[in-house]
């Protein structure tokens, strides 16, 4: 995700995980694809604030982790700023969003597929 941000033209990159192994390989795809510059925080972005703000922030997890890191997300993003999260499985959908959705949060799109479901959400001042 971190390559994809630094193609569109990101200028701080700021890439957070929890597991090594996967900060590692996120170091070594931004090195090779000489996506510069760019912090790797091994955290659970729940528990541990991530400095921000952020125009964009992209989580692909599941819907459990999503709904902990909300308010987390939430005061990472600069007001305006957009947040994708994926990995909302299809038969989540509707229990995610009324458990997700909140005041400073509009949903803007949704993409889904039979299995999967993508939202897109603005944050309003």
């Amino acid at each position: 995700l971190s390559v994809v941000a630094s193609r569109c033209g990101a200028r701080r990159i700021v890439g957070v995980d929890i597991e090594a192994s996967a900060i590692t390989v996120a170091r070594r795809n931004l090195t090779r694809n000489g996506c510069r510059p760019f912090r790797l925080i091994r955290a659970d972005f729940s528990t541990r604030p991530v400095p921000g703000p952020f125009d964009l922030i992209v989580a692909n997890i599941g819907a459990t982790p999503l709904l902990a890191m909300r308010d987390a997300m939430l005061a990472a993003l600069r007001p305006g700023a957009h947040l994708a999260v994926t990995g909302v499985l299809a038969r989540e959908r509707a229990s995610f969003r009324r458990q997700f959705d909140h005041p400073r949060l509009r949903c803007i799109r949704i993409r889904a597929n039979r299995d999967w479901v993508a939202l897109l959400y603005r944050r309003v001042r």
